[in-house]
This record gives C-alpha cells, structure tokens and sequence, in this order.
C-alpha cells in the first residue's frame, strides 16, 4: 500500500488558533478519547489574525497587487497544531472507523466578521511506530518523516493513523490522499512517502 503524510501548508496566512475549554483532550494520543468529557457541550477555540499576510506580496520581487482577503478567505480547511479540520475536508476523507470527531465552536477575537467555515476536532485513533527501518534511507527525524518507509505489516492496514513517535503526522492510504489533493484545500497537501523497494 502507498502512504502519504499530511502537510499543514503555510502561505502565510497568519491566523491563530487558541483552545478556550476542554485543554484536557488529547487528541494526538493515539487513543479513542471519552465522549462522555464533553457533555453536550462544543469545544472553544479563539480565532486571532495578524493584519499582514500573504508571503508572496511581502517579497521584494513579487510582481501584482497586493491581495485584499477578508479573516473568512485566510481560514485554513486544516490546522494541524489544533488537531482541526473543516466539514469539508471531513467530507472528502470519509467516514473512518479510525476518525473521532467532536464539535468545535470559534470565537472571532480579531473583528467583527461572522465565520463561515464549520469546523471538528479531530481525534485519529491510531497511532503506529512503524518505520521499516531496513528500507529507509536514512532514519526519519522528528521535523521530517518524509524518509520514512512505512512497514505496512505494523499498521493494521489502517487507512489513517498518527505515526510514533511524531505524533503531529497523519498518514493516510493513497484514496484519502487522491481525495484531498483534488480538493483543492487550503493549508493541506498530502505527500508520498517512500515506497519499500
């Protein structure tokens, strides 16, 4: 099976995202976390933005006009950090058996500007050290798993889990991956990673 990383692509953007309840949550445990913790109630998040943003306009050779976008248009459909994904790229990922989700509110601490985009916490319940070490060129390190060569005989054959020990990587099988990447998301690629052989 071919695998893929999630990458949190920054275009400079410059939103953050601040957890307001529930800090207790894992989510990137690798564990199912208990529903029960949150009642009935969403998890907070407030949403903070720098005026400046867009890299591109910030070079000394960028050519064009600066691009005016409102906090709605620099929202991301992934925020690998908070462990959120919008309803969106949910859609395109599916339905997993490995996917817990939980309901997020935002708060809009930066202006007045309703936001648009529907957002869940995300819990992957899968977490695997799975290197195949004989077949990598060079042991992963923990900024970079892009070297790893997954032994899929230690994964369970599983369609998305957290890799151990960077516990920040998401790796998908390649119909997920396909589906992200004709999505058009903004903040997400999905990378190969090396195949063994």
């Amino acid at each position: 099976m071919q695998y893929y990383y999630l990458f949190a692509k920054d275009n400079g953007e410059n939103v953050m995202l601040s957890r307001q309840s529930h800090r207790e949550l894992n989510p990137k445990s690798g564990a199912g976390l208990d529903e029960a913790m949150l009642g009935n109630d969403a998890i907070v998040f407030s949403v903070q933005a720098g005026e400046d943003y867009g890299y591109d306009q910030y070079d000394p050779d960028y050519e064009g006009a600066p691009e005016a976008l409102n906090l709605n248009q620099r929202m991301l459909d992934y925020y690998e950090h908070d462990s959120l994904m919008s309803e969106r790229l949910l859609k395109a990922i599916g339905q997993r058996e490995e996917i817990q989700t939980f309901p997020v509110r935002l708060d809009n601490s930066f202006n007045d500007e309703p936001l648009t985009t529907n957002y869940c916490f995300v819990n992957i319940t899968k977490s695997f050290d799975c290197e195949d070490i004989a077949h990598s060129d060079s042991p992963a390190v923990i900024d970079d798993p892009s070297k790893l060569v997954v032994d899929e005989s230690k994964t369970g054959h599983s369609n998305i889990f957290r890799l151990r020990p960077f516990v920040s990587t998401i790796v998908v099988s390649e119909d997920i991956a396909t589906a992200i990447n004709r999505g058009s998301f903004n903040g997400v690629v999905a990378y190969p990673l090396p195949h063994p052989g």
